[in-house]
């Protein structure tokens, strides 16, 4: 299954985004570590509405299986990415 929970933005350390993000800010920038979580949580939330055929394409593609029929209807797409490159090689990968 789709492997992105929102709890996982809750392991996400202070100290590493005053590490890597804090620096690149202006110093008047205000930045509150909660806010931008809860922010980027409920934005998330709204982009990860999957439909079943979504779901199942998910499922099947981290078993390897490239299923691109799934996602869409018409056969000039599935045409054009049944053979993608990069969906390939990545179902060719191995765990």
């Amino acid at each position: 299954m789709f492997k992105y929970t929102k709890s996982e933005l809750d392991t996400l350390a202070l100290r590493k985004i005053k590490r890597k993000l804090i620096p690149v800010l202006k110093k008047t920038d205000k930045f509150d570590f909660e806010v931008a979580k809860s922010e980027v949580k409920n934005y998330l939330q709204t982009l990860m509405c999957f439909s079943e055929s979504e779901l199942k394409f998910i499922e099947k593609f981290n078993h390897k299986q490239y299923q691109p029929e799934l996602l869409f209807d018409d056969k000039e797409s599935i045409d054009r990415i049944k053979n993608h490159p990069m969906a390939i090689w990545k179902c060719r990968l191995t765990n």
